[in-house]
């Protein structure tokens, strides 16, 4: 499972900084187990009544980091590394606004965008981190 901040929908979680973390995951999520597409990031079920256990989602669409129902975060100097390739990217950002990313690197073995935006408002991204984002709708 990927750490996750996740509010629910109008109880977002405020004001969050992480800085300066290091991390490595097992990778090797599995496809045929259980997928929600990125163009799929509104079936991520909310579970309210499960809230706030870390299986409530079942598989989450990113290996490192799921943030959902968000304002006011700030990751600065994240590392993250998966030892086998994963099929999902390393971050996953939806519903989030004011958005600060400062020298975010994702190590996998597979060459893909490792940052998905889905709507996120208000977002400030250095160019170290920028190599990797992609925006989806």
């Amino acid at each position: 499972f990927p750490a996750s901040i996740t509010g629910l929908p109008g109880h977002f979680v405020e004001n969050v900084v992480l800085e300066n973390i290091d991390i490595v995951y097992p990778g090797r999520g599995n496809k045929g187990l259980a997928i929600i597409p990125l163009n799929r990031l509104n079936d991520v079920p909310e579970s309210e009544n499960e809230y706030p256990e870390f299986h409530m989602f079942g598989e989450l669409p990113a290996w490192a980091f799921y943030v959902r129902h968000v304002k006011g975060l700030t990751m600065k100097n994240i590392y993250v590394r998966a030892e086998a390739a994963d099929y999902r990217p390393a971050f996953v950002f939806d519903d989030v606004n004011d958005l600060k990313l400062e020298k975010i690197q994702a190590v996998e073995d597979v060459q893909k965008s490792q940052i998905i935006l889905h709507n996120v408002n208000k977002k400030m991204i250095d160019s170290y981190s920028k190599q990797t984002v992609t925006e989806i709708n």
